[in-house]
């Protein structure tokens, strides 16, 4: 057995003296190379990423300490042997310690290293005895390569077992390369046994030393290579992560929004809402410009670049843009420069506040109406405490007062008061805010209606016919003054209706299938409409079977032509002159009793004038 080990031993030499005669300091300076591009590498990456990443750091001053190390082993016979022989490899040591809290930090997988620190210390003790009080080349060997063994044994199991199971695939490879770390010094350890290398020194010409040093500077390279792919995945993975936060963001978030370029004006990408509020499907939209799908005009656009490029801001501005149906939607939008793959773009979020600018142009409408109602309501009453005050002051100049008629002056007065009093009353509770649904008599809103236009109506003699039949106490349930407001605008309606047909003096020709009074093609003969005729306003209650409540609005008026009852309720669309009418009533009813009351506003024709029908839910069953 001791002439096959001589055997090899002698084989060995000859081929490996021959094959791999390097010079060891060659090879150290290369590795001392690696090491410093690796510890810049690295500290440019932590530079970049030191808000993002812990321990990077940790890895850079690793490489540092490595370099420290392998430049301190170059200068042996320069400076003395503590340092170039004993603390070159405690650096080394180090080194490696470092590089386990780094990678620790970076898995967040912290842990106490109490016992490395004091392993770090006895490992410095016996170097130290074994290189200066008992020099002993094979236990410094045995020593440096048991503190590989165990520090990067520890990494593998950090790698392996330690990190969470959903990054394991990131540490994989820096895994396998400590691995290689264990394997190699384990090798070396089995070698110096197998060919008794114990009189070696560090620095001689021998094969076997040069060919370990050379797969040590191979795993140093490749575990810095390992470690910037660690960083690498994580920022993608990161990156990968904020895009579908991003994406669920963008795509839930309550507004319209869409990014586009700035210059080209291309639509990048647009959420469900933009979608739905452009009317048009998203492939339609990407790679189309708002000015090319009529949108939009190009001097509106120009005009929002030019503000963000001379540093603008955009917030809560309000503008138009056009529907793929050709509606004309409102707008409340923010507009901001955002930069994207090196591409300025735009993003840009945006409300729909057509229904809320037609909601509050139609509670102006409906204010205006009022208080042109309380100017007629006021006016009779007003005339009548002059008249009664100019006669109190001529009988009193005659001399003439009676206490009789200071009574009667004082009830007069006093009655002309309260009813101007009550008109104000009825005002105020009609702009009065209501925040939670109440129940509520439909009948007693439609008496606040009707008396709010009772003077205006008397003096244009049109009367108004209430028919509640049995359900003078039924209730709904939702927001009494919102209800009153609908009122009003079928009432305002009716009334203009009547005006404007004895103004032209005729009923339009319209078609009413199954009404008395239809010739056979289904269409009325005109009819002479007279001034003097009586307006009439029939308001009339009933409930259905299936337990809903029906109000029809019916007038006398000069009727609605055919053509235009489909676009009755569409907002902006009114048969009104300009100044007369706005063009949103029927359309904020409508919308008001289908999405405050869950009912429905419908036109109902009729031989004569126009018919509104209400439908609403009951709250309470019909006795």
């Amino acid at each position: 057995m001791p002439d096959l080990r001589a055997n090899i031993k002698t084989i060995y030499s000859l081929e490996w003296r021959t094959l791999m005669n390097l010079d060891i300091k060659t090879i150290l300076f290369m590795n001392l190379n690696i090491n410093v591009v690796a510890a810049i590498s690295i500290a440019i990456i932590w530079h970049y990423n030191k808000n993002r990443f812990a321990g990077v750091d940790l890895w850079a001053w690793c490489m540092f300490c490595q370099a420290a190390g392998v430049f301190l082993m170059l200068l042996q016979g320069v400076i003395h042997d503590s340092l170039s022989i004993w603390l070159s490899h405690v650096l080394l040591i180090c080194s490696i310690l470092i590089l386990l809290v780094g990678l620790e930090n970076f898995t967040n997988c912290k842990s106490k290293h109490t016992h490395n620190y004091i392993f770090i210390f006895l490992f410095a003790v016996l170097r130290y005895y074994f290189t200066f009080i008992d020099p002993n080349w094979g236990c410094r060997e045995l020593i440096m390569s048991g503190a590989i063994i165990i520090i990067d044994s520890q990494i593998c199991w950090l790698m392996l077992k330690r990190v969470p199971y959903s990054i394991r695939h990131i540490t994989l490879i820096t895994d396998i390369i400590s691995g290689g770390y264990v394997l190699t010094t384990i090798l070396k350890l089995v070698m110096n046994s197998l060919f008794n290398l114990q009189s070696f020194q560090f620095l001689t010409f021998e094969a076997i030393y040069a060919l370990t040093v050379t797969i040590y500077i191979t795993l140093n390279l490749c575990i810095t290579i390992s470690l910037i792919l660690m960083v690498n995945r994580r920022l993608i993975e990161d990156a990968d992560v904020q895009d579908e936060k991003f994406k669920k963001i963008f795509h839930s978030a309550p507004y319209a929004i869409a990014i586009t370029e700035l210059y080209e004006g291309r639509f990048l990408e647009a959420n469900d809402f933009y979608v739905n509020m452009s009317g048009y499907k998203r492939s339609e939209l990407i790679g189309k410009t708002g000015v090319e799908l009529n949108m939009l005009t190009k001097e509106v656009r120009d005009a929002v670049v030019s503000k963000l490029l001379n540093g603008e801001k955009i917030e809560k501005k309000e503008g138009q843009i056009r529907r793929k149906s050709g509606e004309i939607l409102m707008i409340m939008g923010s507009v901001q420069l955002i930069n994207i793959h090196g591409k300025l773009c735009m993003i840009g979020s945006h409300t729909d506040i057509t229904e809320l600018k037609m909601a509050n142009e139609s509670r102006l409408t409906a204010m205006r109406d009022l208080i042109s109602t309380i100017a007629h309501q006021w006016r009779q009453p007003l005339s009548t405490l002059g008249m009664i005050i100019q006669r109190t002051h001529a009988l009193a100049t005659m001399q003439e007062l009676t206490p009789e008629y200071l009574s009667q002056f004082k009830t007069n007065a006093m009655r002309q008061i309260k009813h101007m009093s009550d008109t104000i009353d009825v005002f105020r509770n009609f702009y009065h805010p209501e925040r939670e649904k109440t129940q509520f008599s439909p009948l007693n809103c439609i008496n606040d209606c009707v008396k709010l236009f009772e003077t205006q109506l008397t003096s244009k003699n049109i009367v108004v016919d209430i028919d509640c039949a049995n359900y003078s106490e039924q209730l709904i349930e939702g927001f009494s003054n919102e209800f009153k407001q609908v009122i009003l605008n079928l009432l305002g309606n009716a009334r203009d209706a009547i005006l404007e047909g004895r103004k032209i003096g005729v009923y339009p020709k319209h078609k009413v299938p199954g009404v008395s009074g239809v010739h056979g093609d289904g269409v009325l003969e005109q009819k002479e409409f007279s001034s003097q005729d009586q307006g009439f306003i029939n308001v009339n209650i009933s409930v259905n079977s299936d337990n809903s409540m029906l109000i029809d609005i019916a007038d006398n008026g000069c009727g609605i032509p055919d053509e235009v009852v489909s676009k009755l309720f569409s907002p902006y669309f009114t048969t009104k002159e300009e100044s007369i009418g706005t063009g949103i009533g029927l359309y904020m009813s409508r919308m008001i009793i289908q999405e405050k009351f869950q009912g429905t506003l419908k036109f109902i024709p009729q031989a004569q004038g126009a018919c509104f029908r209400i439908k609403l839910p009951l709250t309470v069953n019909t006795p």
